[in-house]
């Protein structure tokens, strides 16, 4: 029996990328890496926060994503001090 539909299947790889916060606008995070590239990442119901809230604007994130049909979907954002 099928209690519900699965947006994420562990057998998918999660990728990892780390940076700055630059932006935070409804469900989209910006973050400015190292390399300098600025990447933007779709949050949702079931992305985890750790601690559980959003990140602020300057503030060191690791995200962890899969790339789905051409949109990085974040699954856990973990803010540093």
């Amino acid at each position: 029996m099928v209690l519900g539909v699965l947006r994420f299947s562990y057998s998918q790889q999660l990728e990892v990328k780390e940076g700055i916060t630059s932006e935070v606008r409804g469900w989209y995070v910006h973050i400015k890496s190292d390399d300098g590239n600025i990447y933007v990442f779709a949050t949702g119901r079931s992305t985890i926060f750790r601690p559980h809230r959003y990140p602020k604007i300057g503030e060191k994130v690791e995200i962890h994503y899969t790339n789905e049909n051409g949109s990085w979907i974040a699954h856990k954002v973990v803010m540093y001090r």
